[in-house]
This record gives C-alpha cells, sequence and structure tokens, in this order.
C-alpha cells in the first residue's frame, strides 16, 4: 500500500528496476486478476442486492467487502500495471492510487476481521447474536470504512514517517489475532456441541470453523509477505532485495490475489450464494441466446423459415394438422429453470 512509492523510489535509486519481461509477464498476470477480482465480486454484489434471502446479518458484511474489493480491482490493479508499465512514480497520479490502495486495503481487511469475529458470537453466543439488530451490523461497517478513510488520509495529513509500522500492526497483526482467537473460540464451541448438540448442529459448528480457518490461512498468506517488507524496509537499510521491483511485483501479487479469493471463500462455501449465481449466469446465458437469434442476419432467417415450412408441408401432408411452433423444450427448460 503506503509503502510502495518508497520501495520504488529507492529501486530506482539504485538502479534496480524491471526487465521488459518482467513488466510483460506482469501485465498479462495482473490483468488476468482483475478479471477474476471484478468477475467474483460483482457477482456477489449483484446476487446480495437481487436476492432477499441472502440479506442477513453476515452477508451484510461479505457485501460491503466486496465493494471494497471491487476497489481493488477496478481502480489499483490497473493503476499498478500503468506503473508497472511506466515507472513513473512521481507522477501526481501515483498519490492517488497510493490512497486508494491504501483505502481498500484496509477496508478489505477490517471486513475480514468483522466477519470472522461475527461468525464467531454466532457460534459461542447464538442467543445474544440472534438479539443484534442491522443498526449495529450498519455501524461495523460505517466503523470499518471510516477507519479506512482516516488511515487512507493519515500520512498526507500528518506527514507522518512511520505510518507503515503503525498499519503493520493495527491492520495487519491485530486483525490477525483477533481473527485467531475467533478460529480457537469456535474450535472449542464445536467440540462443546459434539457432547452436548445434535449433529446435524455440529455439522454447521464445523463447516463455520472450518471456513474461518480458511480464511485465516489465506489472509496469512496473501499479506505477511506484504507487511515483513515493509518492516525490513524500515528497519534495515542493507536488505537491498526488498528494493527489487519483481519483489514488490510478487508481494503486491499476492496481497492483490486476496480480494480475488475472498468472494470464492465467503461465497461459494455459501448453498444460497451458490444458487444466486447460477441464476445470474444462466440469465446471461439466455439473453445472450436470445440476442442471437433476433441478431440473426435476414438471409439465414430466410433459409431457416423455409425448412421450417417445408417440415411445416411435410407434417400437414402425412397428418392433416399444422403442428405448432415452439423453442427447442431444452432451450425453454434451461431458460425457465428457477434457483430459489
Amino acid at each position: 500500500m503506503e509503502n510502495s512509492t518508497n520501495h520504488s523510489q529507492r529501486a530506482a535509486g539504485h538502479g534496480v528496476l524491471i526487465e521488459p519481461s518482467w513488466a510483460y509477464a506482469g501485465v498479462g498476470v495482473y490483468s488476468a486478476l482483475v478479471f477474476l477480482i471484478v468477475t467474483g465480486n460483482l457477482l456477489v454484489v449483484i446476487a446480495f442486492l437481487t436476492t432477499t434471502k441472502l440479506k442477513t446479518k453476515t452477508n451484510y458484511f461479505i457485501f460491503s467487502l466486496a465493494v471494497a474489493d471491487l476497489l481493488v480491482g477496478l481502480f489499483s490493479v490497473p493503476l499498478w500495471i500503468y506503473f508497472i508499465v511506466t515507472l513513473d512514480f512521481m507522477n501526481h497520479l501515483y498519490q492517488y492510487y497510493q490512497l486508494c490502495d491504501i483505502l481498500s486495503g484496509v477496508s478489505s481487511i477490517m471486513h475480514l476481521t468483522c466477519i470472522s469475529v461475527e461468525r464467531c458470537y454466532a457460534i459461542v453466543a447464538p442467543l445474544r447474536h440472534r438479539k443484534i439488530s442491522k443498526a449495529k451490523i450498519f455501524a461495523g461497517i460505517v466503523f470499518s470504512w471510516l477507519l479506512s478513510i482516516v488511515n487512507a488520509l493519515l500520512k498526507k495529513v500528518t506527514g507522518w514517517k512511520d505510518v507503515a509500522i503503525f498499519n503493520t500492526f493495527a491492520f495487519f497483526v491485530v486483525p490477525l489475532m483477533l481473527i485467531v482467537a475467533a478460529y480457537i473460540a469456535i474450535f472449542f464451541a464445536a467440540k462443546k456441541s459434539l457432547k452436548e448438540h445434535s449433529k446435524r448442529s455440529l455439522k454447521k459448528d464445523l463447516h463455520i470453523a472450518y471456513t474461518v480457518a480458511l480464511v485465516t490461512g489465506v489472509f496469512a498468506v496473501c499479506w505477511l509477505p506484504f507487511f515483513l517488507t515493509i518492516l525490513i524496509f524500515k528497519w534495515c537499510a542493507t536488505c537491498s532485495f526488498v528494493w527489487d521491483m519483481r519483489v514488490l511485483m510478487l508481494v503486491k501479487l499476492l496481497h492483490y490475489g486476496n480480494s480475488a479469493l475472498n468472494p470464492i471463500i465467503y461465497s461459494v462455501r455459501n448453498r444460497r450464494f451458490n444458487l444466486a449465481f447460477k441464476r445470474i449466469l444462466l440469465r446471461m446465458i439466455c439473453r445472450k441466446l436470445g440476442s442471437g437469434y433476433s441478431g440473426m442476419n435476414y438471409s439465414s432467417h430466410k433459409t431457416q423459415q423455409t425448412r421450417v415450412d417445408t417440415n411445416i408441408m411435410t407434417l400437414t401432408d402425412k397428418s392433416g394438422k399444422s403442428p405448432p411452433l415452439s423453442a427447442s423444450p431444452q432451450s425453454d427448460e434451461l431458460c425457465t429453470t428457477k434457483l430459489v
């Protein structure tokens, strides 16, 4: 995030920029990452807005997380691709990229933490969790965004040089500890339910525990290298490898990749989101098929119409009745499938 400018400027000062082959590879890989981030999180947003059953307390956090990750895919990664190609880190555009990168990154981490803590509370204290109002959920979402905005403006307004170190502990170490604590609490709650509750309840608790464990692992793997380079950069002036743009490209690929994995972790493991995704994709396919038929050129249409007329005449001669014209039964069945 904010550390990228100093990395890039120090790399340029030591003559360690980037080979053309790395730049071309970076453009290809990051472009594919943009597609994955935007597609996955856009599906989450559309599914949430168009499906009433998905508007649960937890899913409001997932929706807001998807919006934060969309910012990564729509602004942060495309701008990072531009700077990989141009290596013009003194451009004023880089300041806006930096603000957007910090905003979206911190917001994503805060939402991940909120989701883990909320899920833990739902398992450990289910009766109290049911009494939580949506107003408190919205307050948590607003707090996450406000904290992200304040942090993005922190260095620009105050000029604090050690803000990167503060971010490492405040927005990685502390959230990671909270997520791990949530997983431990869920694990013990699931173990307790093995003795006191039914197998169905245990299966549900374990499913949530596995999800939170997966979140913890992915979060640590994606963000740990980035924050480690920040600490090495600040505390080890002789560690020249952190000045290399190639290292920074790999590190940022991981932390941007977290925005592509979030919709998979939180949504694909949710059956209702699965069904909503299928419904959305099914509608897109059917609309494309419909537009393909309507956009058929005149000669092709006449050819098909002639064949249809010939078949009708043949069938009429044999049976004395003209069969009704209809679309393919399989096509009708596909496009009228309801997913609830």
